[in-house]
């Protein structure tokens, strides 16, 4: 609660505040708070005591000139960092490094050092016998390897980690083990910072996952080191052995010129004793002479500090001689007590003798007593067991007699079938269509052509063709089903199955098997079993599984948000002959994994949250399998692009932990999968060598079936449990379709997907067509004019994009919504930001039959070259032949 309290009131924040679990770099606040600074009330909007916090992130909106955000020993996380619009809001009073102050232009007068440095004044050591004499790696603070696994990498003998309890109490074992290592090899920024200020040979580790270099850069200038990051301890040694007698701690003492709070005197002397005394003492006058340059009264101070110096030298040299004094009278009470403990132990040593004699007469007469109670005892649960067993063999008899009632009953069941099956053969109709079912088997070619044409006939006779809603494009013909089975873009499920549970239409879910041991088995872990008629993603996915069924794998599939039982879509995709993992086989993925894991030959871990959790399991309970991280898109931008919108802070610190994540990720599979070429880039620069791959998203392509005179209407296609698609709708009503209406006063805007929340389902409104799920999306992009992709924030490729130039329908776009799909040439007319212009551009494009046909066929040309599921498969097998897995294509079933 002090510490607390301190904090409050003072206004000091830091990174995890609050929280059980602390980073010791930014915890040293708290250390500062007790020993180094008063409890004072202060007009700042905020201070920040250490940490790489100079950044517009940490500048508070309602900061102002004259209550400014204080930053003091603080050091920029990136060059750019603190932009000049926010630094009337920021007082900078020191700096961690050179290269932050110049960054910043400070000038020299601005101290600079970390303040981290200034502890080895303020606290010594204690014995830490476990870590001495160890080279120790202090790893990242979100670095989740083990142990072994770090000491592996290293070559260290022990790992000290930077996670500590949020204690005052816990700051001190870190330091002490520290200050009695042989070497420290790091990741901790403040790890390198307590081995320098306590004069013990450290390093800087690359552990595969750098973060902020710059800060890095600025601690080492601060030391006169160029900024080199090493391997292991081999080359860690050999670094500082080289540049040893070249480092040159700052001076941070200065650090007090410029404090943010009040200084508590005993802080203050011992800092003074401190810096006047050691291999690079400076002297008193310097010392003393600093605090006077600074005005009139700080020459006052200055002269107290020579004073209080003084007497201080006194007091501790007066302490000195009564401790001396103290040590020898404990010398001699300890000889007296070593004696008197001896005399003690001859007379207890005899005693216990006696007593032991005593004891064992006791026990023989309760041994005698304790087996008899255990033979009655073991009789009585004899007799217990044998009524358990009794009942148990009752309860098999029933059993064993209702089984033999089901096997009747279903014995009576087949030969009822088969004596169906035998009356189907025998029948005329089955005679007549036997030229046919040889036709079927010498051209199966012509034989789907006749099967679509059949199903199409028996829809319109049984009026199921389309909603009413739809009927307006009865006109267009309908594509000819693709030769390709794996061209699915229909719903696995039916809605009504997938709502209410009605799955009398399904195969009932086969027992788990795993199949062929000689046949290459492929684990995808995703969210939710594929709802292909709900979602992009979706497709996508199902096109994957089709594709590994192609190359001859076995699939496997689990959904860890629907892991507790398998729906109606995850019946579906079983009848697709993929391997559904669930909880009525195995209670936990983990599980299945541990019995399994060693026949797996590929796991495709899909989505940072989701497929990503299991990335160390996979690694260590099936080994031998290639891992494939497909990232869909990387969230981390996402979210952080979401939080800088809504100006949400909580959101933001959420975005950096998944980028923490998904750096890990990239770092530890074997292959990146990407879907725009922007989330590619940026996954290269968080891990730099990672084999990044970009898999577009694949689609069927029919083309345009109708001209611009049979189509109407404006849409906007995709799923609402997305944020970034509620967003987009909210934004264009709002802004957009006004002016669209001025524009366009008959035109109808159709919003299309599943999961609507009430606000938007109920929506009235001019123009405006709640449509809601459907079934099957072909429909409308053959009749719809235009679609519009408005989206503010996301990251990756967008399906409804993608889809919408499969059928050759222009979608007017933001620059957010074409971001990564690399949309050039002709087609980059349809990309606006402004509201006026994005209106202006369907306006034109609605009424200009010549200009959409140009960017029809433009927006059909991207997709044909860059998203059919050709390109899409072509590539897949590239990535599995350089991972040494089988990759040949072979027929499956559609």
């Amino acid at each position: 609660m002090h510490m607390r309290s301190s904090a409050k009131l003072s206004k000091v924040h830091y990174w995890l505040q609050d929280k059980t679990d602390q980073n010791f770099g930014d915890y040293l606040t708290e250390f500062f708070l007790e020993y180094l600074f008063l409890p004072t009330p202060s007009e700042a909007r905020g201070i920040h005591l250490v940490g790489s916090v100079l950044d517009d992130m940490f500048v508070s909106p309602e900061a102002s000139q004259d209550h400014a955000v204080v930053f003091w020993g603080c050091g920029l996380r990136k060059p750019d960092g603190l932009s000049e619009g926010q630094r009337s809001r920021a007082q900078v009073l020191a700096v961690r490094g050179p290269l932050s102050r110049s960054q910043l232009r400070l000038g020299a007068h601005i101290p600079c050092s970390d303040p981290g440095f200034l502890v080895a004044a303020l606290y010594d050591p204690k014995p830490a016998s476990a870590f001495a004499g160890c080279r120790l790696c202090i790893p990242h603070f979100l670095d989740q390897r083990t142990d072994a696994e770090l000491l592996a990498l290293t070559g260290c003998d022990l790992v000290l980690r930077p996670n500590i309890a949020a204690s005052l109490e816990a700051i001190g074992p870190f330091i002490d083990a520290i200050a009695a290592a042989d070497f420290v090899l790091t990741a901790s920024l403040h790890g390198a910072v307590m081995a320098a200020a306590y004069r013990r040979p450290f390093a800087f580790w690359d552990s595969g996952c750098i973060d902020l270099p710059f800060k890095w850069a600025d601690l080492a200038a601060s030391m006169g080191l160029a900024c080199k990051f090493q391997n292991d301890l081999d080359g860690a040694k050999a670094w500082y052995a080289a540049v040893e007698n070249d480092i040159r701690l700052p001076e941070a003492w200065r650090l007090l010129i410029n404090p943010p709070l009040l200084i508590r005197p005993e802080a203050l002397l011992l800092i003074a004793r401190h810096y006047t005394s050691g291999p690079q003492a400076v002297s008193l006058e310097t010392f003393a002479g600093a605090f006077g340059s600074h005005g009139a009264s700080s020459a006052r101070f200055a002269e107290r500090i020579r004073l209080y110096i003084k007497t201080a030298d006194a007091v501790y040299e007066d302490r000195d001689r009564l401790a001396a004094l103290g040590e020898a009278q404990q010398a001699d009470h300890a000889e007296n007590t070593r004696n008197l403990a001896d005399e003690i132990a001859r007379y207890e040593e005899r005693d216990t003798r006696q007593r032991r004699a005593l004891d064992e007469t006791r026990s023989l007469a309760e041994h005698h007593r304790d087996d008899a109670d255990q033979a009655r005892s073991e009789l009585s649960h004899l007799a217990a067991a044998k009524t358990e067993i009794d009942q148990a063999l009752a309860r098999l008899r029933e059993d064993y007699y209702a089984t033999l009632s089901k096997l009747d009953d279903l014995s009576h069941q087949l030969m009822a079938r088969d004596q169906r099956i035998a009356d189907l053969h025998g029948s005329t109709s089955w005679r007549i269509t036997r030229p046919l079912r040889g036709l079927v088997t010498w051209f199966p070619g012509p034989a789907r052509l006749l099967r679509g044409a059949a199903r199409a006939a028996w829809r319109t006779m049984t009026v199921q063709w389309l909603p009413s809603r739809t009927q307006r494009t009865a006109s267009i013909t309908a594509p000819p089903i693709p030769a390709d089975p794996l061209a699915v873009t229909a719903a696995c499920v039916p809605e009504s199955a997938a709502k209410d549970g009605n799955i009398d239409d399904f195969v009932p879910p086969p027992k788990f098997c795993l199949g062929n041991d000689n046949t290459p088995k492929a684990l995808i872990i995703d969210s939710r079993y594929p709802r292909t008629d709900r979602d992009s993603g979706s497709l996508d996915a199902f096109n994957m599984i089709r594709t590994l069924q192609s190359f001859g794998y076995d699939v496997l599939f689990a959904a860890t948000a629907e892991y507790d039982s398998i729906n109606a879509y995850g019946i579906a995709l079983q009848n697709h002959g993929v391997t559904v993992i669930a909880a009525a086989d195995f209670g936990s993925l983990q599980s299945f994994l541990q019995q399994h894991g060693r026949h797996l030959t590929l796991a495709i871990l899909s989505r940072v949250e989701c497929g990503g959790l299991y990335i160390d399991h996979m690694r260590r309970l099936a080994p031998q399998a290639r891992v494939i991280f497909n990232t869909v898109d990387l969230h981390h931008i996402r979210m952080d692009r979401e939080a800088a919108l809504t100006d949400d802070r909580p959101l933001r610190h959420e975005a950096s932990r998944l980028e923490e994540r998904e750096r890990y990720l990239i770092r530890m599979a074997d292959v990146t999968f990407v879907a725009a070429s922007s989330d590619r880039d940026r996954a290269r620069s968080l891990v730099p060598g990672a084999d990044i791959v970009l898999m577009p998203i694949a689609r069927c392509i029919p083309g345009r079936r109708a001209g611009f005179q049979a189509r109407h209407g404006i849409g906007f296609i995709g799923g609402f449990e997305h944020s970034p698609n509620l967003d987009a709708v909210r934004y264009f009503l709002d802004e957009i379709w006004p002016k669209v209406r001025a524009r366009l006063p008959d035109a109808e805007f159709h919003i299309i997907g599943a999961d609507m929340p009430p606000w938007l389902r109920d929506l009235t409104m001019p123009g405006v067509d709640i449509v809601g799920f459907v079934p099957e999306l072909d429909p409308w992009l053959d009749w719809l004019r235009l679609t519009v992709a408005p989206l503010r924030y996301g990251a990756g490729a967008k399906g409804k994009v993608v889809s919408s130039f499969s059928f050759g329908l222009p979608c007017v776009m933001s620059s957010m919504a074409a971001e990564g799909m690399d949309i050039d040439g002709m087609a980059a007319r349809l990309l606006a930001d402004e509201p006026d212009v994005f209106a202006s551009i369907i306006a034109r494009l609605y009424q200009d039959p010549a200009e959409w046909q140009l960017l029809s066929g433009a927006c059909l040309t991207i997709a044909r070259q860059r998203h059919s599921l050709g390109r899409g498969r072509r590539i897949l097998a590239e990535v599995l032949g350089q991972l040494g897995l089988p990759a040949e294509p072979m027929a499956i079933a559609a």
